[in-house]
């Protein structure tokens, strides 16, 4: 269950929950806020204790996402992703990873972007032979304790079987819709979504994964993401 506030209609989620949960199907109801006070969160948790699951809560995108593959993931719906912290080991696509002072999250892919990139951009033409426009949205919370911004402070690379390493800034595709550099400046708690593109070879867009790089953490490893749909 995914909410953004308490009970309206005059039930008694909890109990419900307690049915469900004690019912011949065995149903769990887990239990996603979303945009929730910690005064709503501690009432959604009665939810969470009678049916015997979690409790997680989101403020954006990003954490929603994270919170569901959390839940998919414990179900076994989906695979547990890797730990972010090798080229062979990504996070996957809705998991957060922490660069530098920002939690970033792949929210979606779109693997052979061509049509979307030349209908939507009127800079660009489609990509030259035996290439492929590749496109990745992106949400990233900023987590510092002044301002700061994803553009600017993060380098975005993308590397395929052919190890050969892919740059927005010298593959980009234009301002739409790879539009990483109209984003603001973002204060603590803040966050944003845009879109990452780059131009790569077809042999590669199978296995692209992205490794961000923090440009004012030098000394930190890269993060690396899946990017695979």
């Amino acid at each position: 269950m995914v909410t953004d506030g308490l009970e309206t209609c005059d039930a008694d989620p909890a109990a419900i929950a307690s049915q469900l949960r004690n019912s011949d199907a065995g149903i769990s109801t887990h239990v996603i806020g979303f945009g929730t006070t910690p005064e709503e969160q501690t009432i959604l948790s009665s939810i969470a204790q009678a049916g015997e699951v979690q409790l997680l809560g989101s403020d954006n995108t990003g954490q929603l996402m994270s919170a569901l593959f959390e839940i998919l993931e414990e179900l076994e719906v989906v695979e547990e992703t890797g730990s972010g912290e090798a080229r062979n080991s990504p996070l996957g696509v809705g998991r957060i990873g922490e660069v530098g002072e920002f939690e970033l999250s792949v929210i979606s892919v779109t693997p052979n972007a061509n049509d979307i990139v030349a209908t939507e951009n009127e800079f660009n033409d489609l990509p030259t032979a035996n290439n492929q426009f590749f496109l990745v949205t992106v949400s990233a919370t900023y987590v510092g304790a002044a301002s700061g911004n994803p553009s600017f402070d993060l380098d975005y690379l993308a590397v395929g079987a052919s190890s050969s390493s892919y740059a927005t800034y010298t593959n980009t595709c234009g301002v739409v819709p790879n539009d990483l550099y109209s984003v603001t400046d973002q204060f603590a708690g803040g966050t944003t979504e845009f879109n990452i593109c780059w131009q790569v070879e077809s042999a590669d867009a199978e296995s692209l994964v992205m490794y961000v790089e923090s440009f004012l953490s030098f000394n930190d490893p890269p993060v690396w993401f899946a990017i695979q749909s």
